[in-house]
């Protein structure tokens, strides 16, 4: 959730997240969050969080979310 803003989160709710860990992390270790939102119309939201050191892929997250009226 660190990669949404307090106005997006007050905007929509989230319905449903699916995370696949793929490679571990040790403590210490940053990690840069990248979010895709071009599927956004469709209620979908993709999350990549990858390794600042080395590149690698660490999780891949899939939230569906629903705006609040």
């Amino acid at each position: 959730m660190d990669c949404f803003t307090i106005e997006d989160l007050k905007q929509c709710e989230v319905k449903s997240i699916e995370v696949n860990y793929v490679n571990e992390t040790l403590p210490g270790e940053t990690i840069i969050l990248y979010k895709d939102t071009s599927t956004i119309s469709t209620g979908i939201i993709c999350i990549e969080g990858v390794k600042e050191k080395d590149k690698q892929t660490v999780f891949r997250a899939q939230l569906e979310i629903a705006q609040i009226p």
